[in-house]
């Protein structure tokens, strides 16, 4: 079994894994969604870098960062700091449109 993670590395998985459930076919469309919420959740967070240096994130522009780390940095900085995403999220989408 192979897998790509968001790193563009190959993990391999050298032995059998039983699956207990079925599989789903899902359209291109989903994934091109979800690649384009990704896209803009990262573009979020360096925007969030950038302008608000003050509250400490260590998200330099540009840096990796895992799809969970991502997950819980944003949800972070949405429960502490609402106001600041609404103003990077209306940023990030301003500049898209």
């Amino acid at each position: 079994m192979e897998e790509t993670l968001a790193s563009g590395r190959i993990l391999r998985t050298y032995f059998d894994v039983s699956m207990n459930s079925q599989f789903l076919f899902l359209p291109q469309a989903f994934y091109d969604h979800e690649r384009k919420c990704r896209g803009e959740a990262t573009a979020i967070l360096q925007d969030v870098a950038v302008h608000y240096r003050r509250l400490q994130l260590h998200v330099p522009p540009g840096s990796p960062v895992t799809v969970p780390g991502q997950d819980r940095m944003l949800a972070r900085m949405q429960a502490e700091t609402p106001e600041i995403v609404a103003e990077a999220i209306q940023r990030v989408r301003g500049l898209q449109h």
